[in-house]
């Protein structure tokens, strides 16, 4: 016999869920994003930014206020933008992917100089978008 119930289960897994959405993802340390992405990536994640209804650095401009985040970019379950600013170019990163904590930083506008806190190879990145696409469909 279980000594947990299935009720109790779910209830952990939701504080659990809770908690990590309300942790503060973009605290991924800059100093972690290391491998360098490649600048033709950006035509793939051009399209992201756009259903995400942010502007080109990374604002969000839609109406659904439980989308903002802090640092005024997007956010859902499944990823986050953070626009970048200038004033603390090295303050935090630009894009986050919650599921396996994959970062993106970059400067100024979306995959100019940008560095990855994991080596990706050009498939795992577009499954990783398309993953947020997908999400965004899912609102």
């Amino acid at each position: 016999m279980n000594s947990v119930s299935r009720k109790k289960k779910e209830k952990i897994r939701s504080l659990l869920s809770k908690e990590l959405n309300e942790k503060n993802f973009y605290n991924i340390s800059i100093d972690n994003c290391i491998f360098e992405i490649n600048r033709d990536w950006e035509e793939i994640f051009i399209p992201l930014l756009e259903e995400s209804e942010c502007d080109y650095y990374g604002n969000y401009e839609g109406t659904d206020e439980n989308l903002r985040n802090s640092l005024n970019g997007f956010e859902n379950d499944v990823f986050a933008l953070y626009p970048f600013n200038e004033d603390k170019p090295d303050e935090n990163v630009n894009f986050v992917y919650k599921p396996i904590r994959f970062a993106l930083r970059w400067n100024s506008y979306p995959l100019m100089d940008a560095f990855m806190n994991m080596e990706l190879n050009l498939e795992e990145y577009k499954e990783i978008i398309d993953d947020c696409m997908k999400s965004l469909k899912e609102k």
